[in-house]
């Protein structure tokens, strides 16, 4: 069932030229660790098609003040450290959900 007022992650990568595999392995590192840590209920990780150098993230948070738990924490900052050397750009936001349809 779905429930308006879910928070969720979203990343937006663009990753550096050759570096596609080893964010995929960093991202997941992260991602997993989030998983067992901070209160993420799922995540994924989708690349484009047509520029493989482009990816979004979304992952669904059990509420609002894991997402800041987790922003605050050292092993976020050590994350994005990596990311940094890995990424020409990224941002990361928290969002809610207001709609969502389904078939």
């Amino acid at each position: 069932m779905f429930e308006t007022g879910q928070h969720y992650s979203n990343g937006v990568w663009q990753v550096k030229s050759g570096q596609e595999e080893n964010f995929r392995a960093v991202w997941k590192e992260f991602a997993e660790s989030a998983l067992k840590n901070q209160g993420v209920l799922e995540g994924v990780l989708l690349q484009e098609v047509d520029n493989s150098k482009n990816f979004v993230s979304f992952g669904l948070w059990k509420d609002a003040e894991s997402t800041k738990k987790w922003q605050s924490s050292s092993e976020f900052k050590s994350y994005m450290s990596k990311f940094k050397d890995l990424c020409d750009s990224t941002q990361i936001k928290i969002l809610k959900s207001i709609v969502k349809i389904k078939k």
